[in-house]
Parts: C-alpha cells; sequence; structure tokens
C-alpha cells in the first residue's frame, strides 16, 4: 500500500507541474470583471485561446482549430454558463472543463456543476496555487479513466486472440484472465470461483467446471487448460506434437 500511495503522490506532483502548460480554450463574456477574469486563467496557464462565449456558436468547443486540453468559460451567469455546458455535453464529454466566475455562492455554484463541468472558481476566493492543485485533481482523475479505457480495450484485444475471436460469457473472460496472468502455474479453484463471481453470487465447483469445458473448445490451439487434481487448474502452451 505503501509503494501504491508514494506513486500516487508522485503522479500528483507532476501533474500538478504540468498544469501551467496545459493549452487552454477561454470563453468569455464582455462584462465589467472580464479582464480580472483574463488576468486570472493566464497567471495559471500559458498557452490560453480567447473567445467570446456565445450560446449556440460550437465552433469554440470543436476541434477545428487544433487540440486543446482544458475548456474554461468565464462568465458571472449560472444560468447562460449552464445552458452552454448541458448544450456542448456531448463535445466536452472528455475534455477538463471548468467556469470561472467572481463573487458566487454554492447554489450557483451547484448549478454550473449539475451541468457537467468538473469544477467552478471563484476569481476572488480561488487562489493561483488552490487552483493548480483542483485542476490537478482533475487531470488525474481523466488520465486514471483513461488508463482503464486503455487497460479495458487491450484485455478485450487479448481475449479475442486468445479465443479465435468467438464469443465467451462475462465469467469465462474473468477465468481466463486468472489463467492467462499465471500461465504455466496452476491456479486454485478458490481463485478462480471468486474471479468468476458477481458480489454475493458466488459460483459453485461445478459451475466452474462448466465455464472451464466451455473455454477448452473456445481456446486457440496453442493454449490449452490442464486439471490440477485436488487443486484447480493451469494454463499452457502447447506444443506441435500436442497440438497434433
Amino acid at each position: 500500500m505503501e509503494s501504491v500511495s508514494a506513486y500516487d503522490a508522485e503522479l500528483f506532483r507532476s501533474i500538478c507541474e504540468i498544469v501551467p502548460n496545459l493549452s487552454v480554450r477561454y470563453l468569455t463574456s464582455r462584462d465589467h470583471c472580464s479582464e480580472s477574469r483574463l488576468e486570472w486563467v493566464k497567471g495559471i496557464f500559458e498557452q490560453v485561446e480567447v473567445y467570446d462565449l456565445i450560446s449556440q456558436d460550437t465552433y469554440a468547443v470543436s476541434l477545428a482549430r487544433g487540440r486543446y486540453d482544458v475548456l474554461i468559460v468565464g462568465v458571472n451567469d449560472a444560468g447562460r454558463i449552464a445552458k452552454f455546458g448541458r448544450s456542448n455535453g456531448v463535445a466536452l464529454a472528455r475534455r477538463m472543463t471548468f467556469a470561472l466566475m467572481d463573487q458566487s455562492d454554492p447554489a450557483r455554484r451547484a448549478r454550473v456543476l449539475g451541468a457537467g463541468f468538473d469544477d467552478v472558481f471563484d476569481l476572488v476566493r480561488t487562489s493561483r496555487d488552490e487552483a493548480i492543485i483542483r485542476i490537478a485533481a482533475v487531470c488525474r482523475r481523466y488520465r486514471l479513466a483513461a488508463a482503464q479505457e486503455d487497460l479495458y480495450r487491450a484485455r478485450s484485444e487479448l481475449i479475442k486472440v486468445l479465443t479465435n475471436h468467438q464469443k465467451v460469457s462475462p465469467q469465462e473472460v474473468q477465468i481466463l484472465m486468472v489463467l492467462y496472468e499465471r500461465i504455466g502455474n496452476p491456479v486454485s479453484y478458490a481463485k478462480l470461483t471468486f474471479a468468476a463471481s458477481r458480489g454475493n453470487d458466488i459460483i459453485s465447483r461445478d459451475n466452474l467446471k462448466v465455464q472451464i469445458s466451455n473455454l477448452r473448445k473456445k481456446l486457440e490451439s496453442s493454449l490449452s487448460i490442464r486439471s490440477i487434481s485436488g487443486f484447480g487448474y493451469m494454463l499452457v502452451r502447447t506444443s506441435i506434437n500436442e497440438q497434433q
């Protein structure tokens, strides 16, 4: 646990360091605080593109003019920010989005967060250091989510290869992944039944045998599942002679 925590802390520190280098697309209204808000944004980020906020304009949030990491909407009208967030939800689904307001209150911030924004900053109350820490926390969350998606895609592709692109059940996937991670080593009945179970619905030993039997029929020819009497199963690579 300590090593995981240390890694997580180091990851967070590294993200804090790169926050100023994130590319920002800043949308703003023209009011008495517009210059102060822009100064606040430029005090944190080095790469800032500034656009006027136009409610029905989707061009400013698209990638047509290039890639950007963060979208910030600088307006003091919570209703207008919320409407913008909802109307552009699809385009901003995987992009960090923040709102910058002045003299905001909890109800107005909650309204903006409810429209899908990741965080709301107050021009007066939020210091540069606090903003960087909060942005880094959101950035870390996005990175972890992206890593999970990459892992899921890689796992899905691996399962397709191992089973000759045949359809496999969620339970079979869990069993095969546990066996594959320990290929060449026995895996106990208990570990395999636990992997294939969902919540409190623990599968039986007989059910596990059925899942293993199904997997054996689907595995590509260079792999096989061997029974380890009284213990469990083992995934092994078969020799050319065994395949014949």
